[in-house]
């Protein structure tokens, strides 16, 4: 409580403020929106408040109301409604209701900000301004750490491309309020594009986003999902099927509107986010597995963007609400800061340096009209992208990938973030980690690498980097016994030779003219000089596999014996325990190929990177997004 003289007034002109406090808050809260370009952020105070005066004096006071934000450069502005006179000895609840836009100074204090009122009370003779100051504190979400991550990872990106948020509120009112339509473009001479070279957007193939993995944003638990809805097929047409956006199903599942789409609440159910319009068929297995109630963390994959439900072209639609009742997702929305990611007026993008973009930083995105920013949904520095063409590759136990570049180079990817593994999540690849040296192709035993280098000596990989392994023989192939551990290498010559670990020795294993090998828990699969698959039978020497099947390389799956065969027609078969050999359509032409646990990687004749994925029952082969720092 604060009592005031005004000055030059009788004794009697006194003014005591009560309070100020907001209206169903514990404190004043303001949007703290991160600017589009380098430099303050711009605060938005929505004030919901009323103040408590008192006038215990004998003469009548006409009070007004102003605020401001000490240390921010924005004056403050006069409360609308505020004027009112207060009769002597009468206590009155004066309503404070204002949309006060301010720039934001360069701290905030772990207290938050000063929000400063002036009571301007004059009587019949004199006045007096009085001073009331009470916290001011940024938005948080409820969500634990009180912001989202980034819907994307870096490595799914093309060259060029960034994430595109709307500059503009998405709704009006309801529970979308605070929500984005968010895209993938690129900046060009003209503006920016969301469609691929060469393609006129008639095709959802034709889209950036089109097939893009979506993440979760924050930990939660999943309320309800969709995946059978059938995308438009031609991008601007919705199907008329749709029954309206705000109209439920009377199944229960949910709105049409929404297409596919994964509904996840915080711990609490104190908020919840929509993921809208995914592609049929792409919710991640766990959740279509485990159904609602299945716990999801920050990172983990949810679904692709596809063109489903209120759709007129591939995108994600994502809001935050309180839960309501049916659907959940459809109660008062709710602002959604974001604590991961960097962004930047897509103005300003073509002539951008690093330094250039703007930390997120617990913000929320900025509002700058039709421009709209880019985002780069990491923390880390900015960083021009490469497409990298490979020449061999093979993935380690714990989920690295590793390969070797067109140019002999040796890359990896780095550490994988947080979330549980699904194989679509991992379409992109950004090789981060260099760890020196050339080679012509690679091995993995577990998380160690083994390669051919390029004088074709077999090399081991340590953490000091690579080094010789003693009397390695010239060769042109190599493998390794994941049972076993043993290596084995197809000589320039072609004759077969295996590496003991324990005692350091090379073992010639058989002559002749041999083109590739794999071996599984001492058993080795070859291939003879006629493309033909020849399995050793111990001692009695080698049989040629049933089938008749011919190829140039052949790999093994350690966890199922399931043999992998590259045909002389560069396409993918593979053939498991006494069956035939089955080819996988949509496959190559492939170079080369590993595999792990049922997961191919094949290297296509272009040098593209390609694995194969099981949805629905069925298998399909798909490019991956192999990319690198330039």
């Amino acid at each position: 409580m604060a009592r005031f003289r005004a000055a030059g007034g009788s004794m009697g002109t006194l003014l005591t403020v009560v309070g100020i406090a907001p209206v169903g808050a514990p404190d004043f809260v303001f949007e703290n929106r991160a600017p589009a370009v380098a430099g303050p952020g711009t605060g938005r105070l929505v004030l919901d408040a009323t103040a408590t005066l008192v006038n215990p004096g004998s003469d009548v006071l006409q009070v007004s109301v102003g605020v401001s934000v000490p240390g921010s450069s924005t004056a403050s502005a006069l409360v609308p409604g505020s004027s009112v006179p207060i009769l002597a000895q009468q206590t009155r609840v004066v309503p404070l209701a204002l949309v006060y836009p301010f720039v934001v100074p360069p701290l905030i204090p772990a207290g938050g900000l000063s929000l400063l009122f002036t009571i301007h009370a004059s009587g019949l003779t004199s006045s007096a301004d009085f001073l009331h100051s009470s916290p001011l504190l940024p938005l948080e979400s409820p969500i634990a750490g009180g912001s989202y991550r980034a819907w994307g990872e870096v490595r799914d990106l093309r060259p060029g491309e960034f994430w595109s948020v709307p500059g503009t509120p998405h709704a009006l009112s309801g529970s979308q309020v605070f929500g984005h339509d968010v895209i993938l473009a690129v900046a060009t001479p003209f503006g920016t594009s969301e469609l691929l070279p060469g393609t006129r957007g008639q095709r959802n193939e034709d889209f950036r986003a089109w097939g893009k993995p979506v993440y979760a944003m924050a930990d939660g638990i999943v309320e309800a999902f969709r995946n059978d809805f059938e995308d438009n097929a031609v991008p601007g047409r919705v199907a008329l099927r749709i029954r309206g956006f705000f109209t439920p199903r009377p199944d229960g599942v949910g709105q049409d509107g929404n297409g596919n789409f994964v509904a996840i609440t915080d711990r609490n159910r104190v908020e919840v986010v929509l993921y809208a319009h995914l592609q049929k068929g792409s919710v991640s297995a766990a959740i279509v597995t485990n159904g609602p109630g299945h716990v999801v963390r920050a990172g983990d994959f949810l679904g692709v963007v596809g063109n489903s439900g209120n759709s007129d072209a591939p995108h994600l639609h994502i809001h935050a609400s309180e839960p309501g009742s049916v659907p959940v997702w459809t109660g008062p929305g709710r602002m959604m800061p974001f604590r991961r990611g960097r962004i930047l007026s897509w103005a300003e993008v073509p002539l951008a340096t690093a330094a250039s973009w703007v930390p997120l930083a617990e913000r929320l995105f900025p509002l700058n009209g039709a421009t709209g920013v880019a985002l780069w949904p990491s923390d880390r520095t900015v960083m021009n992208l490469q497409d990298v063409s490979v020449k061999d590759a093979a993935v380690s136990a714990s989920d690295r990938v590793w390969v070797i570049r067109a140019d002999h180079q040796i890359r990896r990817v780095g550490p994988l973030p947080r979330g549980r593994y699904d194989p679509r999540s991992r379409l992109g690849v950004l090789l981060e980690d260099n760890p020196g040296g050339s080679a012509k192709s690679i091995v993995i035993r577990e998380n160690k690498a083994f390669i051919i280098g390029m004088d074709d000596r077999v090399w081991e990989g340590l953490p000091t980097g690579f080094q010789p392994l003693a009397g390695s023989p010239a060769c042109r192939r190599l493998a390794v016994d994941q049972a076993t551990g043993g290596l084995w290498v197809v000589t320039l010559d072609g004759h077969l030779m295996s590496f003991s670990s324990a005692t350091g020795a090379w073992v010639e294993q058989n002559p002749g003219s041999w083109l590739d090998v794999c071996v599984h828990d001492g058993v080795p699969h070859a291939l003879g000089a006629d493309h033909r698959v020849y399995k050793r039978l111990g001692p009695i020497g080698w049989n040629t596999m049933a089938g008749r099947a011919e190829g140039h390389r052949i790999a093994v799956d350690a966890a199922d014996a399931t043999l992998w065969l590259v045909g002389t027609d560069n396409g993918i078969l593979s053939y498991r325990g006494a069956g035939s050999w089955q080819p996988h359509p949509g496959a190559g032409p492939a170079a080369s190929l590993s595999v792990r646990n049922g997961v191919v990687h094949a290297v296509g004749l272009d040098g593209s990177l390609w694995t194969n994925l099981a949805w629905s029952g069925t298998t399909f082969w798909h490019r991956m997004n192999v990319v690198e720092p330039v």
